[in-house]
């Protein structure tokens, strides 16, 4: 990537351009933010109906602003609905996981945590399709043993970093497993 920034779509997922291309012009010469967060709706690809994809965001955005920036630092565990500093990846050497799921919830974190200066901009500049048949909706014993081992070393990094966050379902897709035998 080139640049000062660096942003992340899903692939199937889109921007709004015309509020994208207004959140970039206010924002081109005006800010040194590491970080500049904003705002999604969620649709479901076959129908268009909404869908509940983007709730926990939503949910955040609708915070007090001082606690809004350190849940989208921390909670907010996708890299979408980011603008993230190009030098804070660089410097940090951050990177998506090679894990079968859930891939980008520690840069999302990282990233959070080494952006010195975060901006809230609620505008509504991207839309996440959730799709029935999606590779995140796979179940299998890999993929659940890959969301806890993601969700737990989330919560040990909060832990070492003394941070009042945990994720409560790290656990959840195992023992369901262990409760039915497998």
């Amino acid at each position: 990537a080139q640049g000062d920034y660096v942003f992340f779509a899903d692939a199937d997922d889109y921007f709004f351009t015309e509020a994208l291309n207004a959140l970039l012009d206010r924002y081109a010469t005006q800010t040194t933010a590491d970080m500049i967060c904003f705002n999604a709706k969620a649709i479901e690809e076959e129908t268009g109906c909404p869908s509940g994809r983007a709730d926990r965001l939503n949910w955040i955005m609708a915070q007090p602003e001082n606690i809004r920036k350190q849940l989208l630092r921390y909670l907010h565990s996708e890299p979408w609905c980011k603008l993230i500093g190009r030098e804070i990846i660089i410097q940090q050497g951050l990177q998506f996981d090679e894990t079968p799921i859930m891939n980008d919830v520690r840069f999302s974190y990282l990233a959070g945590h080494y952006a010195e200066q975060v901006l809230v901009e609620n505008s509504l500049c991207y839309c996440v399709c959730n799709r029935q048949n999606s590779v995140g909706k796979k179940v299998s014993s890999e993929r659940k043993r890959a969301y806890t081992q993601v969700m737990v070393q989330a919560n040990q990094f909060f832990k070492q970093q003394g941070l009042p966050y945990c994720y409560k379902r790290a656990y959840r897709p195992l023992v369901f497993s262990l409760l039915r035998g497998q």
